[in-house]
């Protein structure tokens, strides 16, 4: 008679109580990830469009596509008649064909004729 146990609606308020949690925790946890996404993405558009800029600048034109700049190692003459070696772009996410991924892993659009590049992502065209 001294032993106490829980019942079966305690062990069920119990576990809708987690069920609660972790469901709170998921809808929170997505807001996050896209939120950082959405900031990975600015970050590498702003990468890509100064990295197609450099390019033009040292070659003298805009490059072909966007693999051409990861393919590029530009060299620059300083001053001091030493050469800089430069890494253009460093691509976080590449597909099979080698083409850039955003963020949200879909592929980035390039235009050669002015050099614009932007994401293919629903909603984030006009980045």
């Amino acid at each position: 008679m001294g032993k106490r146990s829980l019942t079966v609606l305690e062990l069920i308020i119990t576990i809708c109580l987690i069920f609660v949690l972790m469901g709170t925790f998921a809808f929170y946890a997505k807001f996050t990830l896209k939120a950082a996404r959405e900031t990975a993405l600015r970050s590498e558009l702003i990468n890509l469009r100064m990295s197609i800029e450099y390019y033009r600048i040292i070659k003298g034109g805009f490059p072909d596509d966007l693999p051409a700049i990861l393919k590029q190692h530009l060299t620059t003459a300083q001053p001091n008649n030493t050469i800089s070696y430069n890494y253009s772009f460093m691509p976080f996410h590449l597909d099979r064909q080698g083409n850039l991924l955003d963020p949200f892993l879909n592929r980035y659009a390039y235009d050669k004729g002015n050099g614009t590049v932007y994401s293919q992502t629903q909603g984030y065209e006009r980045w």
